[in-house]
């Protein structure tokens, strides 16, 4: 079962904000990103696998997704915090920001040696839907949303007038964390002893995620 929570702040801003991608290399053999659990877990995979726009009509959606600027705030993976958004109907300087919920993990002594090891969190990141709370390596470049997140004006008579915003879940310590973990110990699900760094970010995310909407940029989206 998908576990869901949802919590909504409505906040008055500017102006939109712009997609960026990650500024690193996107490959695992770059410093900035070879000792992430993203990369740890999965050495030949691309840390960030949707860079770019839309590459078919049908996957042109409402929500585009715009990457944080700061390379020093990051997912629990190590990925890049990312926010997903859609500008209202009409000019506003109204805004609807929402969060989602689900699991968290924190490092602990999981084997009483003394030693605090994420073992419990490389559990949770080799769950599929787990992992995509704790990282934005896999998150396409739109979606769309529903609920108080409807484009539409006759579905959505009130917040179609704000721009929205969804924050991308990333950080799986509720929002709350800003802590870095570094060269924490795991056994992988085939018996590999890893090793690597763990972000939790979330409490930073929220305030990146602030400041970027803040001052206002420029925003555009991708269009048929």
């Amino acid at each position: 079962m998908i576990r869901y929570t949802a919590f909504l702040l409505v906040v008055v801003f500017l102006s939109i904000p712009a997609p960026r991608a990650s500024a690193q290399a996107n490959d695992c053999t770059d410093p900035y990103w070879m000792n992430t659990l993203r990369c740890k877990a999965s050495p030949t995979t691309l840390p960030h696998a949707t860079l770019g726009g839309p590459t078919a009509v049908g996957q042109l959606k409402t929500f585009t997704r715009v990457f944080l600027t700061n390379p020093s705030v990051r997912c629990a993976d190590g990925t890049t915090p990312a926010i997903y958004v859609d500008p209202a109907v009409v000019p506003s300087n109204k805004w609807l920001i929402s969060m989602t919920g689900g699991g968290s993990c924190n490092p602990t002594d999981s084997n009483g040696d003394g030693i605090v090891d994420a073992q419990g969190c490389y559990e949770d990141y080799a769950v599929d839907l787990e992992a995509k709370e704790m990282g934005t390596g896999d998150e396409p470049p739109m979606k769309e949303l529903t609920g108080i997140n409807r484009p539409g004006s006759l579905e959505n008579p009130i917040f179609s007038a704000y721009n929205r915003v969804r924050v991308e879940k990333c950080s799986f310590d509720r929002y709350n964390g800003r802590a870095d973990w570094t060269d924490l110990s795991a056994t992988s699900t085939i018996g590999d002893d890893l090793e690597f760094d763990l972000f939790q970010h979330g409490y930073l995310i929220m305030q990146e995620v602030l400041s970027t909407l803040r001052p206002g940029l420029s925003y555009t989206t991708w269009i048929d």
